[in-house]
């Protein structure tokens, strides 16, 4: 069986598909494990009160989780986003009590708004499609946060880098500070270029170059002589 934990309910999303954890068939029989079908609206009574999901497949777990079958006059989707919604709500019930949790008895008790089976299909779709449109944009926010990431490394290292050519320039060729910085910055992008040229990142160039990273040249090379060779 597969076992859902609140954990699971938390960063599934509206349906659960999988988990980490299984139950054996032996398991099972030897503890208070509730089995719950495909469609089963799940509702978190301890811990996260109010987190809820939708069972994609069978699956089992302890008695944190209530698992609800609408009938025929309830759509399952539709009571997931209701109870979505009043999840702060359900929260506060919970607070009210003596334990910070709620019990079957406080969850059949809520009042639920129920239209036409009709209309709870069309709020459904509605709903399904905002639910669509937010996941795209964090789909996009998080390639955009990986972009900036992926800059912000880069012009760490071509910091470093910038800094390994220009005592480079003072240990090695012996040009003065203001010599040093300006020749660094055309060695760099010499090695930009080259990087084109071959096809890699210049990240990747300058970690094949020894000379750099270790700070170092053979007498007589000039730099462009170095990089202009296959590295």
């Amino acid at each position: 069986y597969i076992w859902v934990s609140i954990k699971d309910m938390s960063s599934a999303g509206k349906y659960i598909y999988s988990s980490e954890n299984g139950l054996s068939q032996l398991g099972f029989e030897n503890c208070s494990a509730r089995v719950f079908y495909k469609g089963t609206v799940l509702f978190a009574m301890y811990a996260s009160i109010g987190e809820c999901a939708i069972t994609n497949a069978e699956c089992c777990s302890s008695q944190a989780i209530l698992g609800i079958t609408p009938n025929s006059k309830l759509n399952n989707e539709y009571l997931y986003y209701f109870l979505l919604n009043g999840r702060d709500s359900f929260k506060k019930m919970g607070q009210a009590s003596s334990q910070p949790n709620l019990n079957k008895k406080i969850v059949q008790s809520i009042n639920i708004d129920l239209p036409p089976i009709i209309e709870q299909k069309a709020i459904v779709d509605v709903l399904s499609c905002i639910d669509r449109e937010i996941e795209l944009l964090q789909k996009d926010l998080e390639a955009e946060k990986q972009k900036i990431d992926d800059l912000a490394k880069e012009v760490r290292m071509s910091a470093k880098n910038a800094a390994d050519l220009y005592l480079i320039n003072r240990r090695i060729w012996g040009l003065n500070d203001e010599q040093a910085r300006a020749t660094a910055v055309v060695q760099d992008r010499l090695i930009a270029n080259r990087a084109k040229v071959l096809g890699i990142s210049k990240a990747e160039l300058y970690s094949k170059l020894d000379f750099v990273r270790n700070q170092q040249v053979l007498p007589g090379n000039s730099l462009y002589q170095i990089i202009g060779t296959d590295t």
